[in-house]
């Protein structure tokens, strides 16, 4: 299996790649931070939009994509544009831009919010 994962840096990002690599599956981890686990294709990239995922998604095919990217799990990091583009405008267009090559979607994380 080909996977997509965003948020591979993180603490539940990091343990499903090594889940996803123990069973055999392709990971490429596509992000800001490089996913640690060995055998994850890391493709970084300055922010997290839909262009960059356009760009991967059309360079291989996967058969699923998981989702666990977001803005203000770090305190310092809540700026309310970047929650809202984040956390709710991205999932969307990752929904948007599979559903073009008809690939899953899991959605999941933290959902940390502005306070």
């Amino acid at each position: 299996m080909k996977v997509l994962l965003t948020g591979g840096s993180g603490f539940i990002g990091t343990n499903l790649a090594r889940m996803l690599i123990a069973s055999k599956s392709e990971v490429v981890a596509l992000g800001r931070r490089d996913c640690p686990v060995d055998r994850v294709l890391n493709v970084s990239t300055n922010r997290l939009d839909p262009e960059a995922v356009r760009d991967v998604v059309a360079a291989r095919r996967f058969d699923v994509i998981f989702h666990l990217a977001a803005a203000g799990v770090n305190p310092g990091d809540r700026n309310r544009n970047e929650l809202i583009r984040l956390n709710t405008l991205m999932p969307a267009e990752l929904v948007a831009c599979a559903a073009d090559t008809a690939t899953a979607v899991v959605l999941m994380g933290s959902s940390a919010g502005a306070s």
